[in-house]
């Protein structure tokens, strides 16, 4: 699905599809490693109401470090929270898949926890992700990433928005030093959709 990009401003960008406008919420850029990976999205008719993620924990002095690997979206139908539809993109690989994490709602907003270059040092990029529900600017959800770097700006849906979709930018794996997961794009649908 092509999409023109019209308008960004502070991480939020409007985008047109057909007749239909996209709200793409970007996170702060801390490091910008790596390839933005497919769109891909709740089922029809669904939103986020949840995150799970893929985290590689510390792995001691003088070894390479990761951080998140992955993203899932935990999806339902509004006012259904209890038999969610996971969707993920390509990530990393590093790690293991903790707990969800969920609204009794809606996810309509983010905040990363991201590390900035280390210059001669260990790159870890993304390291942590707070989900923000039902509209709320102030009360969010942590979810147990690594404590690297520092909480980036929150980004918000409009109202009457939720979070439908996601994408990330990935550092695929090599021999030098790693970030697996660098950056997050969410795309927010409207409710009436």
């Amino acid at each position: 699905m092509k999409r023109l990009i019209t308008h960004l401003i502070g991480g939020i960008a409007i985008a047109f599809c057909g007749s239909t406008a996209a709200q793409i919420l970007e996170s702060p850029i801390a490091t910008s490693n790596g390839d933005w990976k497919p769109w891909v999205f709740c089922p029809p008719g669904q939103y986020a109401y949840g995150v799970k993620l893929l985290v590689q924990p510390y792995q001691g002095q003088d070894k390479d470090d990761t951080g998140v690997n992955n993203i899932a979206l935990i999806c339902s139908y509004p006012g259904d929270y209890t038999k969610g539809h996971e969707v993920f993109t390509v990530g990393g690989l590093l790690g293991r898949w903790g707990t969800e994490h969920n609204c009794y709602g809606r996810v309509t907003g983010m905040q990363f926890r991201s590390e900035p270059d280390q210059g001669d040092g260990d790159d870890t990029g993304l390291n942590n992700i707070r989900i923000f529900c039902n509209d709320s600017r102030d009360d969010y959800i942590q979810a147990e990433g690594n404590a690297l770097g520092y909480w980036t700006n929150a980004r918000h849906c409009d109202t009457q928005r939720a979070v439908c979709g996601i994408s990330l930018q990935v550092e695929a794996p090599s021999a030098g030093d790693n970030t697996a997961v660098n950056n997050v794009r969410f795309e927010c649908c409207s409710m009436s959709e």
